[in-house]
């Protein structure tokens, strides 16, 4: 009885240990053997340089530095699987971007007028209507500049079917461009001498076409296919910023910190108020 009771017992306890751990195991597994790469096909939305409203008015007044802002992200295709691909059905996606890091120039062109070069942000002409230029500006001295710019991007990527190593299969290619037209209207006021706070307005419109092939793969797409896409949207909203000037000795170094409000509008999709930061460095020499 004994040995009977010890037998039943053991089932009782040990088996659906035993049970649970296959199963677990056996989804792992599966999960493994099954495991898909669901690439988004993304668009990377920099928003431009906002640039205290000071201008400098010395000819040979050029600035290098570099900016740090992470861009917003708009999934164009959901899944590169989808048979078809779903196109302008666009949406914000989820994930943090990485942070660009984009170095930066600007020269006077003529007096109250600069123009600068970003890696991500483009061209940007600048002029300065109203205020004290950089150099002649004292505390309480007001500023207003206008901002016009132009920016070209591009991106091609293939998408697998599978992340395992030997079992990788390109589902998919894609290739798309996008132009860029951005402005801004920024009011200035000099704080301190070191110190100049600013905010306003901006409005970028983005154009975006390319194309995607998705290839065969057996059980999953029969045949060859292409697809055009192309997109137009908008971003637009309010930016805040501060800069702090400090005698760098080879050359006066700036610290700008600013923050963007705004909203993307693009096809049917119509985001929240979306916030984001930047951090820019400038050596005026």
């Amino acid at each position: 009885m004994k040995l009977k009771s010890g037998v039943i017992n053991f089932r009782k306890t040990i088996r659906p240990r035993y049970i649970t751990g296959f199963i677990v195991w056996g989804i792992l597994v599966l999960s493994l053997l099954t495991c898909s790469h669901h690439a988004p096909v993304t668009v990377p939305l920099t928003s431009s340089r906002l640039d205290p409203p000071e201008l400098s008015t010395q000819p040979n007044g050029v600035s290098l530095g570099f900016n740090v802002m992470r861009p917003n992200e708009i999934i164009v295709i959901p899944d590169g699987k989808a048979d078809p691909p779903i196109f302008n059905a666009p949406r914000l996606s989820n994930r943090s971007a990485y942070p660009n890091l984009s170095p930066h120039m600007a020269l006077p062109v003529k007096n109250r007028f600069e123009l600068s070069y970003d890696i991500y942000s483009g061209l940007m002409l600048r002029a300065q209507l109203l205020g004290q230029d950089r150099e002649a500006s004292k505390v309480g001295n007001k500023s207003t500049t206008l901002s016009i710019g132009y920016n070209f991007n591009s991106d091609s990527n293939e998408l697998y079917e599978s992340d395992r190593p030997g079992t990788d299969f390109i589902l998919a290619e894609y290739d798309w461009r996008m132009h860029s037209f951005r402005t801004n209207l920024l009011y200035g006021y000099r704080i301190h001498k070191s110190v100049l706070g600013f905010g306003g307005a901006f409005y970028e419109t983005f154009s975006l076409t390319g194309h995607l092939n998705q290839y065969a793969f057996p059980a999953l797409i029969e045949s060859d296919e292409k697809y055009d896409f192309d997109g137009q949207g908008t971003k637009m909203g309010l930016g805040l910023g501060v800069e702090f000037l400090f005698d760098a000795k080879v050359a006066e170094q700036s610290i700008i910190y600013t923050l963007h409000f705004s909203k993307i509008l693009w096809d049917n999709l119509s985001t929240d108020i979306i916030q984001n930061h930047s951090l820019i460095v400038k050596y005026y020499f």
